[in-house]
């Protein structure tokens, strides 16, 4: 759900949507309650919408709900507009024919409507006093000012009557309190032998004002002159942010403003293996060495004499920099990547520094390289690009896009690499590379190690030795281990390495534990949804080069920078970049729509009366359960079967039947993806009895023999063919460039996953358009899925999430049904 604020009429109020549809009335309310404990009545507008701003300010959210920038912004607004009324600056007027209250100074770089408006609403509330009826019925009849006066303590700011006089005599009384439009309070600070003064350098009644308005909002200001430093201090630390909090504008030298120190590290030298490195503290332009800024934050106090200069210094931003501070010395795999971002920057006067960093930019040296005759342009610079990493002994990865030819980039870079290597793939991509391997190396001794029979021991060791390469699966890799390891492997190779996303997986870190000369990762998603993706990626790649995970955030936490750190480790060409694009046929998408079969539509409407029947009886443990059953369960309905229901009643397959009699009699084949394995069974049965012949499902129960048999019966039969796969099977390590069209039957959660699916066709080889069509039930949960991923808005960031069901499960009853029914339904009652 995300809540926006609006105006409504003289009041602020807030309002809600989700999956793009209004929210009613009775479930808004409903979830502003969860905004802070103590909430009583489900107040939306008026008071009710300031204490609700107040309580997202002090961090008490919803944890169901997102709020619109506009929210967030107001809330941020909030604690000004109270200084701002604390301090007076506030007069009653009349804007548009409306009696409003207005502010006579506003923050810098703030939006004018909305703090006037919360000014407004803030002083309405405070000041209203509800007309009784003949209060009411009587204000027809009252003059100008009592007019005024009582809309500017009533909800409705509207005048009934229109004096254009009254209110031209408004403005000479208001005009005073808005000179300068921003309270200007010019301060000149001074430090004598007797100690600190402030000066006021106009003497103008307007200043003086000024300054008593300053006085009563910071009264430190009131201390008798001259101020010892300490005092000074506070007033640094308190009174002018308070002021400038206020709308005042003070004006401090640069030197006296609250500085934030920042951390400079200086290579200076090369000993050996390891980088000298020169830390310092930078203060407003002034360098302050290690144990300068230790005395600073020994002596505790802020405003400090240093350089000749009086500085005031955030003490706590000091301290925190000062613990970031490491040793002087840093082993030079440590120091590699600081110096690559930028982080670190290389001394001027150091030479060997510069030359030793220079030696990362040197492209590879022309070599005759294997499979040149094969190697499409942009593939044998990856191969150049990885035998210069293989030459420093830092570990990469190749993360082209997918279909672009990976697998054959990395057989010619083992071409060039002394055996043995080891490659770790999913189960279903062993017999790519197999096949691969055979195809385009078939003189390299392969052994696949997998299977109930596999070699163990020391047994296993002598056969890695003699072969090549070796193949397993990441399921073997925690299993096994105490096995892998007894080999001193030259080349480790990681395919699909997303699967070491999480690096407390066992996977992960056997993968981590392995020992390898040189490490290389094959992934076209290497940065899926968090930070913490990367980091599992890099530290497998070259283990604590980039320090621990919380210390990779902190250092790494802009884009800019983290770019520069991985650009050299990480090498990524896209299918849109120019080069690449004229090798690959077009692609086209399209969206078909069809209807709920009256089968499909009640059985929709039945589960979602169901959840709302048993909703007041479930636990508030079982919410999240419930709701990702109701979830799956609605998007079987869609495809037309549920799970341990025999039937298959589905609008998808009127629209499927004749788009795949389409595709056939142009002589193309199609790839069909379902997530649902009883979906595909199903469709399996029908399109089989369609076609008059067998049609193979591709699906995770079989066992890998029988996946491949399948796959290969597809590939070698010359007819036009179907092909139905699992999402999750399917989606990667498989070529099946035989087929030009692609069906997605259901939609993921995730448009990646889908775009791997799609990936298997759209790729190098690949000489036709491809055509993807995705199947979508009109006016369901489908529809508003699709919906939200198209239009991006912010649930959509969270719905396609891995877990949807954490965040839709806090939804109340009401909230959930009405954003899962259908178009034209009566909603859900509960």
């Amino acid at each position: 759900m995300i809540l926006h604020l609006h105006r409504d009429g003289g009041r602020l109020a807030f309002r809600g949507d989700a999956f793009g549809r209004p929210l009613p009335e009775e479930e808004l309310a409903h979830a502003v309650r969860f905004l802070y404990s103590g909430w009583r009545a489900p107040v939306l507008e008026g008071r009710g919408v300031l204490h609700a701003l107040w309580a997202i300010h002090r961090g008490a959210a919803a944890p169901f709900v997102h709020y619109a920038p506009e929210v967030l912004e107001a809330s941020e607004l909030l604690p000004l507009v109270l200084r701002v009324v604390a301090a007076g600056r506030v007069v009653p007027a009349i804007v548009d024919g409306e009696a409003r209250w207005r502010a006579v100074c506003l923050p810098e770089e703030c939006d004018a409507e909305r703090f006037h408006l919360l000014v407004d609403q803030w002083m309405r509330t405070a000041a209203s006093t509800p007309l009784t009826r003949a209060q009411t019925r009587k204000c027809a009849a009252l003059v100008a000012e009592d007019a005024w006066l009582n809309a500017l303590r009533s909800p409705q700011p509207a005048l009934p009557l229109q004096d254009a006089t009254f209110a031209a005599s408004l403005l000479p009384w208001s005009e005073p309190l808005y000179e300068g439009g921003r309270n200007a309070l010019p301060l000149r600070p001074g430090r004598t032998d007797a100690g600190w003064r402030l000066e006021v350098t106009q003497r103008s009644p307007e200043a003086l004002r000024l300054l008593g308005q300053a006085i009563a909002i910071a009264p430190t200001l009131a201390f008798p002159q001259p101020w010892s430093d300490a005092h000074f201090a506070r007033i640094l630390r308190e009174a002018i942010p308070a002021l400038r909090a206020a709308a005042f504008t003070v004006e401090l030298p640069a030197e006296l403003e609250n500085t934030v120190p920042t951390l400079t590290e200086t290579a200076v030298a090369l000993e050996g293996e390891q980088v000298r490195v020169e830390r310092t503290v930078e203060v407003a332009g002034t360098v302050l060495s290690e144990a300068e800024a230790q005395a600073i934050l020994d002596a505790g106090e802020s405003l400090t004499y240093v350089h000749g200069v009086w500085r005031a210094i955030d003490l706590d931003a000091l301290r925190q920099a000062l613990e970031r501070l490491g040793p002087p010395l840093l082993p030079k795999r440590r120091a590699l990547p600081l110096l690559l971002s930028g982080a670190m920057r290389p001394s001027p006067d150091a030479q060997d520094v510069q030359n030793f960093l220079r030696a990362f930019g040197e492209p590879q040296e022309d070599v005759e390289l294997p499979l040149r005759e094969v190697l499409r342009p942009y593939q044998a610079q990856g191969v150049c690009w990885l035998l210069r990493a293989a030459k420093h002994g830092l570990g990469v990865c190749l993360a082209d896009d997918m279909g672009l030819g990976k697998t054959l980039q990395t057989i010619a870079f083992l071409l060039s690499r002394q055996s043995p290597a080891l490659v770790v793939a999913p189960l279903t991509v062993l017999p790519v590379w197999e096949r691969e391997l055979a195809r385009w190396a078939p003189h390299l001794r392969v052994y696949r190690h997998d299977g109930p029979e596999r070699i163990g021991g020391l047994g296993f060791a002598k056969v890695a030795e003699a072969a090549d390469v070796t193949l397993t699966a990441y399921n073997y890799l925690w299993r096994d281990y105490a096995t892998l390891r007894r080999v001193a492997w030259q080349t480790l190779v990681l395919d699909e390495a997303q699967f070491i996303k999480n690096p407390a997986t066992q996977q992960a870190q056997a993968a981590r534990a392995l020992p390898a000369a040189f490490r290389l990762a094959l992934t076209g998603t290497p940065l899926e949804n968090r930070l913490d993706d990367l980091w599992s990626l890099l530290d497998f790649l070259n283990p604590g080069l980039f320090g621990p995970r919380r210390e990779f955030a902190e250092r790494y936490a802009s884009p800019a920078k983290l770019r520069r750190a991985v650009a050299w480790f990480l090498l990524r060409r896209l299918k849109t970049d120019p080069a690449i694009r004229a090798e690959l046929p077009p692609k086209i998408e399209q969206d078909h729509y069809a209807a709920l079969t009256e089968a499909q539509a009640a059985a929709y409407d039945l589960a979602l009366f169901e959840y709302a029947r048993d909703a007041r009886q479930r636990p508030e443990g079982g919410r999240t359960g419930a709701a990702l059953v109701l979830l799956s369960r609605l998007r079987q309905i869609c495809d037309g079967v549920e799970e341990g229901e025999a039937g298959f009643d589905s609008g998808k397959w009127l629209v499927l039947l004749p788009l795949l009699e389409e595709i056939l009699a142009g002589g193309e084949s199609v790839l069909i993806f379902t997530q649902f394995l009883f979906a595909g069974a199903a469709l399996q049965r029908l399109v089989s009895e369609r076609l008059g012949r067998p049609v193979p499902f591709v699906h995770g129960s079989l066992s890998a023999a029988e996946r491949r048999e399948q796959i290969a019966a597809f590939n070698r039969d010359s007819r036009p063919g179907v092909l139905i796969l699992s999402l999750r099977t399917g989606a990667f390590g498989l070529t099946l460039t035989k087929a030009s069209h692609v069906v997605h039957f259901d939609r993921w959660w995730n448009p990646a996953v889908e775009a791997q699916a799609t990936d298997r066709v759209h790729r190098i080889g690949q000489t036709r358009t491809v055509v993807v069509h995705r199947l979508i039930c009109r006016g369901t949960l489908e529809e508003r899925i699709d919906r939200l991923l198209r239009d991006k808005q912010i649930l959509a960031d969270t719905i396609v999430a891995p877990t949807p069901a954490a965040i839709l499960a806090k939804l109340p009853v009401g909230t959930l049904l009405n954003a899962l029914r259908r178009d034209g339904a009566l909603a859900a009652r509960h």
